[in-house]
């Protein structure tokens, strides 16, 4: 099950007698477990029929009290195990003894209690085929990463909710360059919040707050050279190198970008999408989707000439004797004669 499924069933007033979450988004499994939580349990006696559980000491005897309360003048209670470790299986390792009694207990717990546990993965490979298995009443929902049009309106929703205006155009740039993790995301707005101190948030305000990373200058660069300025590809180098870095990384940057804009280009040709590529090379979606955008200003040929002229740079730095300034400056410059 998914979060779709899971929003469908809850609207249908469909309750599992159990749910466990597993994912590496703590921030969007529980915004998801209060909207949960405000549906099942009546708000009047929230306190008596809500109760958490602290899965870093979790014990059986007093998880299994907790499930046999009665609810207090409602039909439900809820009983809800945070982080709960046990819930983890490692695929070469033999289930544990509490995964298996928690599980033998959930299936037969009584119908008046309803049981939400998660825990996080600490890598996104992680599989739990234990939990994948389980049927009947326990819904099991494995929380992918927002993205998409569920990520915009996520979003849109905090924004709304803390009564904050924003632009269409400005809320996507913002989705676009925002990590996904739904707690950054959170806690960017609120900074958002802060330095603007009311009024409608603008471009500027998002890229005064949101860091701009190394690949972006790179990018910018490099855009620079699609687009024959020269000039300025050469001023966004020289600002490269009043930052710190040193000539040979800046040519490992701007290599490593020709190289990803010549697959991007390809998946362009054969009509793949920038989630795909992302998944693939492992990159940001909004890097894979700038990439795949960058890639159209070139075609092929002028990408593996780029690509060409870099290593030749490459191979007269590593020389003795050779000014890396003056080398950089003529890759760049050869690089943009390649667009003419």
């Amino acid at each position: 099950m998914n979060l779709d499924d899971l929003e469908k069933s809850l609207k249908d007033k469909q309750i599992y007698n159990a749910y466990i979450f597993y994912g590496m988004d703590e921030g969007q499994i529980k915004e998801t477990i209060e909207e949960m939580v405000d549906i099942i349990v009546d708000p009047n006696f929230k306190d008596l029929n809500y109760m958490r559980l602290d899965g870093m000491n979790f014990e059986m005897t007093q998880f299994i009290n907790a499930c046999e309360t009665l609810p207090f003048m409602a039909e439900k209670r809820v009983v809800e195990a945070f982080r709960l470790e046990h819930l983890r299986s490692k695929p070469k390792e033999k289930t544990s003894k509490e995964l298996k009694d928690l599980i033998a207990y959930v299936k037969n717990m009584p119908e008046y209690t309803v049981f939400i546990g998660y825990y996080i993965l600490k890598d996104k490979r992680e599989k739990n085929r234990e939990l994948d298995r389980l049927k009947g009443n326990i819904a099991v929902i494995k929380v992918e990463d927002l993205k998409g049009d569920r990520l915009y309106k996520k979003v849109q929703k905090i924004f709304y909710n803390k009564n904050v205006e924003i632009g269409k155009n400005e809320l996507r740039y913002f989705v676009d360059r925002v990590d996904k993790d739904l707690n950054i995301i959170n806690m960017e707005i609120e900074k958002l919040i802060s330095y603007t101190y009311g009024r409608t948030i603008k471009k500027e305000d998002i890229n005064m707050l949101l860091p701009i990373t190394k690949d972006e200058d790179v990018f910018d660069l490099v855009d620079a050279i699609s687009t024959n300025r020269t000039q300025r590809a050469l001023m966004l180098c020289n600002d490269l190198i009043f930052k710190g870095n040193k000539e040979t990384a800046i040519l490992a940057m701007i290599e490593r970008q020709f190289d990803l804009l010549l697959k991007a280009r390809a998946k362009v040709k054969n009509r793949q999408s920038p989630d795909e590529f992302s998944k693939e090379f492992g990159l940001h979606p909004y890097v894979a989707k700038n990439l795949m955008e960058q890639s159209k200003k070139f075609n092929e040929k002028q990408l593996k000439n780029c690509l060409e002229v870099c290593l030749r740079g490459e191979s007269r730095m590593k020389s003795s004797g050779s000014n890396n300034k003056i080398e950089i400056e003529m890759v760049l410059v050869d690089c943009a004669r390649t667009k003419k």
